[in-house]
Formats: C-alpha cells, structure tokens, sequence
C-alpha cells in the first residue's frame, strides 16, 4: 500500500523510514579528552572563512578554498602566497594531481580542475597565469547538487569522488539528513577518456573519500549513516562495496591518510532527535517542511577518529575550541585541521 505522503511532489520530500544502531555514548575509546586542545592557529585568508579543505603539493604548499568561493595558496610556514582564482561557487575537497594542477570539488559547480603557472617571456617578468575547466557536473542524466570531496588514483588518470546529494544543494543539508533519502553517490571521472562513472548509489550524503593505501579500494564516508564505505576497485571483490567502520559516534566527513592510519573528521554529534524519528518519516515530513522556514542549530563537535588500515579505532582526538572540524590532514608529525565554520586553519603537532 502506498502511503499518501508519498504521492506529494519529490521537491517536497519524501522521508524514508530506518533503523540505525544505537549510537555509541562517548565513553571508553571515545572518551572526551583534550588532546585538540593544543592546535594553533597556521593559516587563514583575510576577509573570508570556512577552509573547509586543505591540500599540500610536492613543495610542501597548502592549498584551500574559502566561503566567498577564493582558491588559495600558502606558502609552508602557512603564510599566504597568493589568491590562484574565485571558483564563482563553493569550493570544498580538494587535492593536488600528479601534474602539479588542482582538481577540486565545488558544491555548486561540479569537478573542476584549476591549472596555474608563470609564463616567462625573454624580456619581461613572467606573468602567473591560472585556467578553471569544469570536468564533469553531472553523471548519466543526474547533475551534481552537492559535489564534496575527492582523490586521484596515483597514476593520476581517475579522480574518485563524492556528490553528497542530487537532490539538494548546500542549504538542503539538513532537509537531506532528514529524509534519509539516499541521494549522495561515489563517483569516478576518466581524465583519458573525460567518462563519469557512479560507483555507489543510495548513499545518504556521501562525503569524504580516500583511496586505500594499496590502491585496490577507495573509501567513502556516509555522513547520515554514520558510516564508512570501502569500494573496490580491483582483486576478487571488485565492483563490490562493504562497510568499513560503522556505528560511529558522529557525522563523518573528510577522510586522509598517511603512516598506516585515517583520519576522519567528526563536525558533528549524532543527534537523538534525528535517530529517535528515523522510523517516523511521516513526523520527519513535518519537520522537514518547518526546516524551510526556521533554521535548527545544529550541534558542534570537535572530534578526529583515526582508523588503522582494517576499520579498528586507533586515535581518540577531541577537545578545544574549535569544533566543526570537516578535515583532519596529516602530514609528517602534524595533523592540520579545516573546517566549514572557523575562520582559519589549525597545526596540531602529534
């Protein structure tokens, strides 16, 4: 028997009943402690905020993107170098391509690709140059709504990643949260043969995305299911997808690798509210149509879980002032945190 509500207009929603687990209380090995508590802050870009990702290339430069749609680039210390270019959108994951260019997920204007040089000429001073190309906004049919996060294979030919939603852009992030609809898909882009490719569908806000340390598989997080994803790409399981961490105590993010662990970001507490009506879509409906006229604050988490190269637990990390943490990223004893809310960039020495 269909359920009257379903019959409404899709852009009206139509939540999905579930069931998730019981969220696991932060006690044990998610005990609050303070070990963020001693980040400080590295860079940020005058005049805007929300570093929401961050990228380092070959010569140890950081790269982020900003809230007013500014991609730019730091210098190792973390002092500014330059502006490379305004996406004219919303810039989010990012990473850098073996042949040195930027490739980029932008919430509102799919997969780009940002280039950038210095054209030396014989008799004057070489001119910076940057190019935006736009590799795909769409798969199949769908459009992005909510292009998210990405990495690039090491041979640098296919560029895995996240459209969170094709049904909502970023302002619908909770309205998606809420109808549970399944909308978010991992996704890879040819940079051969410029194909788009939907590797998963059905997730619930897919969000970060890192390809596994051997190459075979690439993970996905699903920020409205509390989980992580690992799809395969090669060996015996290939095309197949299985839960590599589930249950988690909040709504996962970006995730990044080095040294035998990922780290993923934790923005946000899961919400009783949102869980205890998982299986009421017809009161979620209502709340959904409320959400269109009020805004519900949503609660601030300042939280890295690291997982070893099998979905074990094996790094606790809270505490500090800054919470909405999107992005945790390691490099050599440093772990750098980004986020979608703060104004700047944090340098936490491990």
């Amino acid at each position: 028997m269909i359920k009257p509500y379903r019959l409404l207009p899709k852009s009206f929603g139509r939540p999905v009943a579930w069931q998730p687990e019981k969220a696991p209380k932060l006690t044990g090995i998610y005990a609050p402690n303070q070990q963020l508590a001693n980040a400080r802050p590295f860079l940020s870009l005058p005049g805007t905020s929300g570093p929401e990702s961050l990228a380092i290339d070959a010569e140890g430069r950081f790269y982020s993107g900003f809230a007013d749609g500014r991609i730019a680039r730091f210098l190792p210390d973390g002092t500014h170098d330059q502006v490379l270019i305004n996406t004219g959108g919303r810039p989010l994951g990012m990473r850098v391509h073996p042949n040195g260019s930027l490739i980029v997920c932008d919430a509102r204007r799919g997969l780009l690709q940002v280039t950038f040089g210095q054209k030396k000429r014989w008799f004057r001073t070489a001119q910076p140059w940057v190019t935006l190309k736009v590799l795909s906004d769409k798969a199949g049919r769908v459009p992005f709504k909510f292009c998210d996060d990405c990495d690039i294979s090491a041979d640098g030919r296919f560029v895995y990643f996240s459209d969170a939603s094709s049904q909502r852009g970023e302002a619908g992030m909770q309205l998606d949260l809420l109808e549970h609809g399944g909308y978010g898909r991992l996704l890879s882009y040819d940079m051969k043969t410029t194909k788009t490719r939907v590797l998963m569908s059905g997730l619930n806000f897919a969000n970060g995305v890192q390809i596994a340390s051997d190459g075979q598989s690439v993970l996905v997080t699903e920020t409205g299911g509390y989980a992580i994803h690992r799809y395969w790409l090669s060996g015996a399981k290939a095309g197949k997808s299985e839960l590599f961490a589930s249950n988690l105590p909040g709504m996962p993010d970006n995730i990044r690798y080095a040294g035998g662990t990922y780290f993923v970001a934790m923005p946000a507490p899961r919400s009783k509210l949102l869980d205890g009506l998982a299986d009421k879509p017809l009161i979620r409906l209502g709340a959904m149509q409320a959400l269109k006229i009020v805004d519900i604050p949503v609660a601030e988490l300042g939280m890295v879980l690291g997982f070893d190269e099998a979905g074990e637990l094996t790094h606790n990390l809270q505490g500090g002032r800054y919470t909405f943490i999107t992005q945790a990223l390691p490099v050599g004893q440093n772990l750098y945190l980004s986020s979608l809310r703060q104004p700047s960039v944090l340098k936490l020495e491990l």
